[in-house]
């Protein structure tokens, strides 16, 4: 269990297109993507305690996504940036973040809307001095949250007003 406290995770957080700033709107798909880790197995090695070098593998297995209005999806990476459409995570969300008991400002610079996030699943394999992978450590999780203001918006007819 302490080999697994020591993999040296990357920093990464949660894009999206619309951004942060400005928000999604309901009924319009949204984008979502990781940044800062593109997916790949993660590995670390190490001394141990008795002079040897232990080296540990652990490969992205699963990742969930809650978009924070009791939507979820699995997919097979981490998202991938706005335009693109391969390996695209998308949302659209049904309901304002306001009305769904998420206060969002005007402007709004990640605080407040809907809680997304997104959940690593690794598999974790280990093995010493160069030998054989040996499984039999538990998966791990690793989880990046954000917030993501969602807007309404509402046409109105305005009457023609002609000049003359």
């Amino acid at each position: 269990m302490a080999l697994l406290q020591k993999i040296p995770m990357p920093t990464a957080s949660i894009a999206m297109f619309p951004s942060q700033t400005y928000g999604g709107i309901c009924g319009i798909v949204s984008s979502f993507w990781a940044t800062g880790y593109d997916g790949k197995p993660i590995q670390w090695s190490g001394p141990t305690a008795g002079g040897g070098v232990v080296d540990v593998l652990a490969t992205p297995q699963g990742f969930d996504w809650d978009f924070g209005d009791s939507f979820r999806v699995e997919s097979s990476g981490p998202g991938v940036a706005w335009p693109e459409l391969n390996g695209a995570v998308t949302h659209k969300y049904r309901v304002k973040s306001k009305a769904a008991g998420f206060p969002t400002g005007a402007v709004n610079s990640g605080q407040g809307g809907y809680p997304v996030s997104l959940t690593v699943v690794f598999d974790v394999v280990w093995r010493l001095n160069g030998g054989a992978w040996r499984a039999g450590l538990a998966p791990i999780q690793r989880a990046i949250t954000a917030n993501y203001p969602v807007y309404e918006v509402r046409g109105e007819e305005v009457p023609n007003f002609a000049a003359g």
